[in-house]
């Protein structure tokens, strides 16, 4: 039974890591549409 628990825990510690994985993603893939859009208006205004 405890081996049984400690297996969920294991599989739930290993979801999170994908979670917070594809999180970092989804933050760099925002940083750079932000930074090119911000190029972009420097290079139209400036």
């Amino acid at each position: 039974m405890y081996d049984n628990i400690l297996k969920i825990r294991i599989s739930r510690m290993k979801e999170g890591e994908r979670g917070m994985k594809s999180f970092g993603k989804a933050i760099a893939f925002l940083a750079i549409i932000l930074l090119a859009g911000v190029v972009l208006y420097f290079s139209v205004t400036g």
